[in-house]
């Protein structure tokens, strides 16, 4: 059935005033059917003509393109040049990553996150994207002598660090792409990335062998390991990662520990409800 084919969707009489009468008395009426079009799409409709999504929700046409246009101004939906269809927003991907509550992740990462710095003798952090800083949000600092002492809060730049290059590879690319228009990113070592076509490749890499790697990037004598953490529909909502000296870190040796990384992701992402098995997001 076409997306802006004349079938009528029109919701009823009934429907429309018992959605009104629980509607608060402050309602705002055009924020309520703003709202209403970001619901109206879903897997069985993915794009909507203005004809057919007036119908579907009962309003005028011009209502309906009005408010279309407002949310294509927001980012909230984009509009297909070829049909004028419309469809859902890369800035709802940005708003729905604030969905899993820090607090949420934190406890459910505690346990692992001890447990990772117990086994590889070094400091474990895991942290969330905020623009291009990589924000660490719950940390288990090692007991040994020499290691990193992470500090909760701390915002990183992305693109050096092991963490954050975990986080803006699973972006989706529209949104990666517009993070680094007209963007220096800037130099922390003779090792950082600095180009942005060299770092999408690099990135390319660590969505491949599904850990990302920080060897003296962001600070000298330095290195890291990270990995994903996927939420129960397998996107990617964190990163977890290790940090420790150089003179104790060599990635070409220390492969278990990096393995112990992915693992510590793996164990997280369970606990958020992720399953393998049933993921097609990882297939880009």
């Amino acid at each position: 059935m076409p997306l802006d084919s004349d079938t009528p969707f029109r919701i009823t009489r009934q429907q429309a005033m018992a959605r009104a009468m629980k509607r608060p008395n402050y309602d705002v009426q055009s924020v309520n059917r703003a709202l209403d079009i970001l619901e109206a799409f879903g897997p069985e409709h993915l794009e909507w003509g203005v004809s057919a999504l007036s119908r579907q929700l009962g309003l005028h046409k011009a209502t309906t393109y009005r408010l279309l246009q407002t949310l294509k101004a927001r980012g909230l939906v984009e509009q297909d040049p070829a049909t004028g269809n419309y469809r859902l927003g890369l800035r709802l991907y940005e708003l729905g990553m604030r969905v899993i509550a820090p607090a949420e992740l934190v406890y459910v990462a505690r346990d692992p996150l001890r447990e990772l710095a117990l086994t590889v003798g070094e400091s474990a952090s895991m942290a969330v994207l905020n623009g291009r800083d990589a924000v660490t949000i719950s940390k288990a600092d090692a007991a040994r002598f020499g290691g990193v002492v992470h500090t909760l809060g701390r915002s990183q730049r992305a693109h050096s660090t092991a963490n954050g290059k975990v986080l803006l590879a699973h972006l989706p690319p529209k949104l990666f792409d517009a993070l680094m228009q007209g963007v220096e990113l800037e130099r922390f070592t003779d090792r950082t990335i600095t180009d942005v076509d060299l770092l999408r490749a690099h990135l390319a890499q660590v969505r491949r062998q599904g850990y990302a790697l920080d060897n003296q990037e962001t600070e000298v004598g330095l290195c890291c390991a990270g990995a994903p953490i996927r939420d129960h529909a397998g996107w990617v909502v964190a990163a977890v990662g290790i940090s420790g000296p150089a003179t104790r870190l060599d990635w070409t040796r220390d492969t278990d520990k990096v393995e112990a990384v992915v693992q510590t992701a793996q164990e997280i992402s369970r606990r958020l409800g992720y399953l393998p098995e049933l993921d097609a997001t990882t297939t880009s």
